[in-house]
């Protein structure tokens, strides 16, 4: 359907406002069909957020964990994303606590193939002082608004979100978007369970008025 595809990009484009939608800002910019969800919204993009930077930090972490040739196994990346759940579900989080737990991950994945390592000449020497400023520099990198995995992140969730909305098949796209890491599946299912039953409800009222508007437009663009 024409003007369910469009409302659900306009949706979607909403979610994506710079500012935050429960704010007085974000109030000046709902539209009045929506002008009573500026929390829920909030709480969407929320999730949002918390996905697509955990998901770059975890790729991050591989990357770095590749340096020393080691390879991450996905129960230890599944830990640190539960960790990080945790940590940026709070208000004040911060830049050192995420670093933290991230050479807290690498530390432990060297140290187990260290322990695991048959022969003296296969383990991993490390200095902590320069594992921790390769992180905190990367770290840097991935919470930067610029940053291209976060933004390629960013772009795949809008993708699944609108498949989502308009009801097609979605699953088979997270492992193309690589969204599929175990440690996203509550985060993932929350995103799509609480975005779909906003956009739904808000349609099933007022998909007659967006039906209007959109006819509307079409006569406009006939006559010009």
């Amino acid at each position: 359907e024409v003007c369910r595809a469009i409302t659900a990009c306009a949706f979607l484009q909403l979610l994506q406002s710079t500012v935050r939608l429960d704010s007085i800002q974000g109030a000046a910019i709902l539209p009045e069909t929506l002008s009573f969800d500026g929390e829920r919204l909030s709480k969407i993009r929320d999730i949002i957020d918390k996905i697509c930077l955990e998901c770059s930090i975890v790729i991050t972490s591989r990357q770095l964990l590749g340096k020393y040739g080691i390879h991450s196994r996905e129960v230890d990346e599944t830990e640190m994303q539960h960790r990080l759940d945790v940590l940026l579900s709070e208000k004040d989080a911060r830049f050192s606590s995420i670093s933290t737990e991230v050479v807290h991950f690498l530390r432990f994945s060297i140290e187990r193939h260290n322990s695991s390592s048959a022969s003296a000449a296969f383990a991993v020497s490390y200095e902590p002082q320069e594992l921790q400023e390769r992180v905190d520099r990367s770290v840097r990198e991935v919470v930067s608004a610029n940053n291209p995995v976060l933004a390629l992140f960013t772009k795949r969730i809008y993708k699944v979100l609108l498949r989502a909305l308009l009801k097609q098949p979605f699953l088979q796209k997270l492992q193309a978007y690589s969204l599929n890491f175990k440690g996203q599946e509550r985060n993932l299912s929350s995103l799509i369970r609480s975005t779909s039953l906003l956009f739904n409800h808000m349609y099933s009222i007022h998909s007659e008025l967006y039906q209007s508007i959109l006819v509307a437009l079409q006569n406009m663009e006939r006559s010009s």
